[in-house]
């Protein structure tokens, strides 16, 4: 199973990065295969920081087998991150037009069953969701944080949402 992570900086400087990467690690510490995906490739020196970070909490708490762990690929290719992935969770920061262009663009190159989930606290998934493509896949996946240890996510259906698109959201975070 193969994740997405996108993460861009918006017109005022801010960046989602303990979202972004915090997940990564948290997904790759629980045996699931992760694709990062960023628009510079000079992120991926922050992302693998993060996430070194991360697993030295994780590595304390938890005591991982390396062997149970899953993978990170890390690519400046959104498309091929997108087309690759059986579930997403997105994480760029919470304003409702960003969120509504990434919803979108990612629902338009997903697999059709793709589970979409927004790391969102403020913004309903009937509003993000507005412009996807199957807008009853898209979900809110808001962490607990630390997001790598607190195993607490937070699972909200839009209006569109059947059970499906919660419950196979559920199994995965």
């Amino acid at each position: 199973m193969y994740r997405n992570f996108e993460r861009y900086q918006d017109g005022n400087g801010r960046r989602n990065w303990n979202d972004w990467a915090c997940w990564a690690a948290r997904f790759i510490n629980r045996g699931i295969n992760v694709i990062a995906t960023d628009l510079k490739e000079e992120q991926k020196e922050r992302l693998m920081s993060v996430i070194a970070n991360a697993e030295r909490s994780m590595n304390k708490m938890l005591k991982i087998k390396e062997e149970k762990k899953g993978t990170l690929e890390f690519t400046t290719d959104f498309e091929y991150a997108i087309k690759s992935a059986d579930f997403i969770q997105e994480a760029v920061p919470d304003y409702v037009e960003l969120k509504k262009d990434i919803i979108e663009r990612i629902s338009t190159h997903a697999k059709p069953d793709c589970i979409i989930a927004s790391s969102t606290s403020n913004i309903k998934p009937t509003i993000f969701a507005e412009r996807a493509v199957k807008p009853e896949r898209v979900i809110v996946g808001h962490p607990f944080n630390p997001v790598y240890i607190t195993p607490i996510v937070e699972i909200v259906g839009g209006e569109k949402n059947c059970k499906t698109g919660t419950g196979n959201g559920n199994r995965v975070l």
